[in-house]
């Protein structure tokens, strides 16, 4: 029967039935090896292929596998005494009656196998008396001059190896030419000394008789124990007598195909949250894959149709699997199983830096052989993955991956005592606060979070909250809202478990999180939650003395009141209070902060020249700190004061420049293409504004700003002047619908009034009318004279509307309504 969850392994398939149809053409067999960890798949690839492939001939299959219990049984030929059981067993009668199990068994195979053979035949053997006293075997035995003897005189004879090999090969060269044979002898790396050499010698044979002999082995497990099969298997590849395939985990694509096979009733992707989990945990290990979708269903994690309704970070092992992993570990030495569970608690990636200098806190011992050992787990128990040499924390190291989760968990959480793993963590996070200090923004953005992660694990919940801020400091300067998010709550819940009394050092730390906290409810567009969020950090700024934070509330707190037409009188009052702060501290400032007041400034301030003047003082801080973000708003906003075009895109192109050179964040430069759109759409080049409203659009994908609409509002107004009208409406929808989420009304009041202008021109009347009137009920804020050229162009365009619909009593009201503004 086929497995109707079976998937991928087209390839492998395609290999087996290719030397099964040359076997049925040519009548010549031949040797294919099939290798891989334990799980992978290789006893259900042949079984499939035996399942589908072509039945119109009589092909007898059997299949058998070594014990790893009696491996070392001193009977030997124990692989092909199971063979031959196998077929005894398919010709045998399902009856008691032993007259007809005999009589069946002997007529398929008693001309065939040569009778020495019998007794070593569990079930047959002992069955030998009734078939001579039946007459099926005297003229086999006499004809071939074997003599019939008992079963213990065949046993005793079995150190004529020779002998006793060749009659093996007699029973089943005769059985070929009866029909030919699909022999399966699976996990030989438990094969006994006798057997594998009986493989090797049956080798030479196979290509004289029809006999399709797959052999299935776990090389690694071979090799850790120095099982015979070793020995033959390079022998048998230098002859060249054979085929291999050598299964890996399944493709990653193959997971969605298993689900999908799996659910019929849901459809899964590559991107779909459980295929992703199932890559980490399996890494598309099929007997990992199986058993952990079935564990998920017995836990009710999963419904039968496919259905998550649990966390996945709380489901823990498969019990069938954590076994096949502690089978796999247990082979180890005792310094590869402790290497491997220290290795384990860096994470589920780990480095040679870090693991080297685990290793000499953590004992007396020494291991000079890690390298050649980290080799041994990689190519022999291919335990982990080599990533390659990477420099990391300012140091050239040699980067490994465990082969997936599973195995990492089972060593982190199985494998290690409790007080081991916290005595680790300690260490670690020792180690890596030391590497944190040394090291740039880019490395210390993948350190903080490992550093918060060792410290909950420790109940470290003072350092497990800096770690949180630091992470949610960073989250922030990229703009990653999730992460920041995210950070904000668990120091939230570090926080509230630190015991006793708030000292000076966690005041400061309630501090660092109003600042974060504040910061994400700014981007996340909660103006008021974010303004009493930085009032309340100004405040207990200002009661533990905290000048340098109290400044920095006071800068977010001027920004944020100004972009949210709070006025820029009030928020050029909270930048002065900063910057004289600032300049008070003097040395003990941070200069960023400094610098982030005067760009605050130029932004508020009305008169250019003094605008420039503010943005002049902060770029020199800039320069001084060789910061190319911080020079990059400088020249940003330098370029916007500039009435001639050409400067303006001078500053510009500067601004680019180290944006691409530093990798900057892509907010910031879609502003700047942005910028440069507007002064070509201003100059009515419309093919270069469309170009870099685009590329606005393009860096700002996934980017929660405020400024996106503005993008696709001059994209839309371009379009328009080069006639492409459809494309336009579609632009400036979608300024409507982004100006929306950031709650901007002036641009979404202009969107629905750009709107109307578009479908008038399209003669769409009706949907004209009511973008206008859309555009009338927003409550937008422009200053009166703002406001005036708005209205009038509204009433401008309905009157245009109604003219064209011959309503003339409701064109002379829009008239009417024109001259009273």
């Amino acid at each position: 029967m086929t497995n109707t969850h079976f998937i991928g392994r087209s390839t492998e398939l395609k290999q087996l039935n290719d030397a099964y149809q040359n076997m049925l053409k040519s009548g010549k067999g031949s040797l294919i090896f099939v290798t891989g960890e334990l799980g992978i798949g290789k006893t259900a690839l042949v079984e499939q292929f035996n399942a589908v492939r072509d039945r119109k001939k009589k092909i007898k299959y059997a299949y058998t596998k070594s014990s790893q219990i009696t491996k070392d049984r001193s009977a030997g030929f124990d692989v092909f005494i199971r063979l031959f059981q196998s077929l005894a067993q398919q010709s045998m009668v399902n009856d008691d009656n032993l007259k007809d199990k005999v009589t069946g068994f002997f007529r398929e195979y008693g001309s065939d196998i040569v009778p020495d053979i019998f007794n070593l035949i569990p079930f047959v053997g002992q069955y030998i008396g009734t078939a001579i006293k039946l007459g099926l075997l005297l003229g086999k035995a006499n004809s071939q001059n074997y003599e019939l003897a008992s079963l213990s005189d065949a046993h005793g004879r079995l150190d004529q190896t020779n002998v006793t090999q060749n009659k093996f090969i007699d029973s089943l060269r005769n059985l070929s030419k009866k029909q030919p044979l699909i022999l399966f002898l699976d996990d030989l790396q438990w094969a006994d000394e006798s057997s594998t050499n009986l493989l090797f010698a049956l080798t030479d044979e196979l290509a004289k008789i029809p006999i399709l002999l797959v052999a299935g082995f776990r090389p690694q497990d071979a090799t850790v124990e120095k099982r015979p099969i070793i020995k033959i298997y390079p022998e048998i590849i230098r002859k060249g007598d054979y085929h291999k395939i050598e299964l890996k985990e399944l493709g990653h694509d193959n997971i969605p195909l298993y689900l999908n096979k799996r659910f019929s009733t849901t459809k899964f992707v590559r991107t779909s949250s459980l295929v992703e989990w199932l890559i980490e945990m399996t890494n598309g290990h099929s007997l990992f894959l199986t058993e952990y979708v079935d564990y998920l269903i017995a836990k009710e994690g999963l419904t039968n149709d496919g259905q998550l309704r649990t966390d996945l970070q709380k489901i823990g092992l498969p019990p069938k699997s954590e076994e096949i992993i502690r089978a796999r570990v247990d082979t180890l030495d005792k310094e590869l199983q402790e290497m491997l569970a220290y290795a384990s608690c860096e994470g589920q990636e780990f480095t040679t830096l870090i693991l080297e200098s685990l290793l000499e806190k953590l004992s007396d011992k020494t291991y000079p052989n890690i390298f050649s050992q980290l080799r041994d787990l990689k190519e022999v128990h291919q335990l982990i993955k080599d990533l390659g040499l990477e420099v990391r924390y300012n140091h050239q190291t040699t980067i490994y991956q465990f082969s997936n989760k599973m195995l990492h968990s089972f060593l982190l959480n199985q494998w290690l005592e409790e007080e081991e793993r916290q005595r680790i963590f300690k260490i670690l996070h020792e180690i890596k606060a030391n590497l944190y200090n040394q090291t740039d923004d880019a490395e210390k953005a993948q350190l903080v979070g490992e550093l918060e992660w060792y410290a909950a694990e420790t109940k470290d919940y003072l350092s497990e909250a800096k770690s949180a801020l630091d992470r949610a400091r960073i989250a922030a300067e990229r703009y990653a809202i999730p992460e920041l998010k995210n950070a904000c709550e668990n120091a939230t819940k570090a926080l509230e478990k630190i015991p006793g009394e708030d000292s000076q050092e966690v005041k400061s730390l309630r501090l660092d999180y109003l600042l974060q906290l504040g910061r994400l409810y700014d981007l996340e567009l909660k103006q008021r939650r974010a303004k009493d969020t930085y009032n309340q950090a100004e405040k207990l700024a200002q009661e533990i003395g905290a000048k340098d934070s109290q400044a920095k509330a006071l800068n977010r707190l001027g920004f944020l009141i100004y972009w949210t037409h709070g006025g820029p009188r009030q928020a050029a009052k909270r930048f002065r209070q900063a910057r004289d702060i600032l300049i008070e501290l003097g040395n003990n400032a941070d200069k960023k902060d400094l610098a982030t007041a005067y760009i605050g400034l130029g932004i508020v301030t009305r008169k250019s020249e003094e605008a420039l003047e503010y943005y002049q003082e902060a770029l020199q801080i800039y320069e001084e700190l060789d910061d190319p973000r911080g020079k990059a708003t400088c020249y940003h906003n330098i370029g916007a004061l500039q009435e001639d075009d050409e400067e303006a895109l001078q500053y510009y192109q500067k601004s680019l420049n180290l944006h691409n050179q530093y990798n900057l964040p892509d907010f910031e430069r879609g502003n700047t293409y942005a910028n440069i759109g507007e002064i070509y759409f201003r100059r009515q080049e419309y093919q270069p504004a469309i170009v870099y409203f685009k590329k606005s659009l393009e860096v700002q994908v996934g980017v929660n700003d405020s400024h996106t609409h503005y993008a696709y509002r001059g994209l839309g107004l371009s379009l328009s002047w080069i006639g492409e009208i459809d494309k336009s409406i579609e632009a400036i929808r979608k300024s409507i619908e982004t100006a929306k989420n950031v709650k901007d009304n002036n641009y979404v009041a202009l969107g629905y009034r750009d709107l109307g202008q578009l479908y008038r021109l399209k003669a769409m009347y009706s949907e004209a009318l009511n973008a206008l009137e859309e555009a009338l009920r927003v409550k937008y804020r422009f200053k009166k004279a703002e406001e005036r050229d708005f209205l009038k162009s509204i009433y401008k365009t309905m009157r245009l509307v109604y003219c064209e619909l011959g309503n003339i009593e409701q064109a002379n009201e829009c008239l009417r309504k024109i001259e009273e503004l």
